[in-house]
């Protein structure tokens, strides 16, 4: 039996992935907040990959670096 073999577009991808506000562990995505810089960014700066280079890999337990802004 043959195993599937992980395609190279995802391997790629997953080595230089794009880093994006939505991605990032300082993002509050519900009122589009960053945690980081105390700001909101601007929209294209939010949909510009690599634009921060404070970016930090989302980690879904650390919730103090994404405490609601209110």
């Amino acid at each position: 039996m043959t195993t599937a073999t992980m395609p190279a577009a995802l391997i790629d991808w997953q080595r230089n992935r794009p880093k994006l506000c939505w991605d990032c562990n300082y993002f509050h995505r519900e009122s589009s907040h960053c945690h980081k810089h105390d700001a909101t960014p601007p929209q294209q700066f939010q949909e510009t990959p690599n634009a921060c280079p404070d970016w930090k890999e989302y980690d879904p337990y650390d919730v103090q670096a994404r405490e609601v802004p209110f």
